[in-house]
């Protein structure tokens, strides 16, 4: 009796493993949505900023890096990268107007079809800049 119990719960705990890692993978399967380079244009306080980003996966993680367009920083590594299918987010810490002190910058999209459309901001200047980024 006991030999049938134990048997059973083996396979139910096989199943549950089958089933969470399906389910993991289902949700990080589709990285291509992400992967790649990117243009982000924001605008903050009536002027507009320009950021190339590249993001990346290695071995089922994601990595990145990101450049301001005209050279005031250049290939920081993204921080903190989280993508569950619909929202992908990260930051990193960077030089910034208007004192090019440098702080931390987050950025949370919502991934579209044709691109990603959210936010970047800058909690210690609260600043909460709308951004649009597009492939490359």
């Amino acid at each position: 009796m006991q030999r049938k119990v134990l048997k059973k719960s083996i396979k139910v705990v096989c199943l549950i493993f089958i089933f969470s890692f399906s389910l993991f993978a289902f949700q990080t399967g589709d990285l291509s949505r992400i992967t790649g380079d990117w243009e982000i244009e924001l605008e903050a306080e009536g002027e507009y900023f320009y950021l190339d980003m590249t993001v990346e996966e290695l071995e089922g993680k994601l990595s990145g890096t990101i450049s301001e367009s005209s050279g005031f920083f250049y290939d920081i590594e993204l921080e903190n990268i989280e993508y569950d299918g619909e929202n992908f987010s990260f930051t990193f810490d960077a030089p910034t107007p208007p004192d090019g002190m440098e702080r931390t910058v987050g950025g949370e999209f919502e991934v579209g079809d044709n691109g990603l459309e959210g936010y970047i901001n800058v909690a210690d200047l609260e600043v909460y800049a709308p951004a649009v980024a597009t492939r490359k």
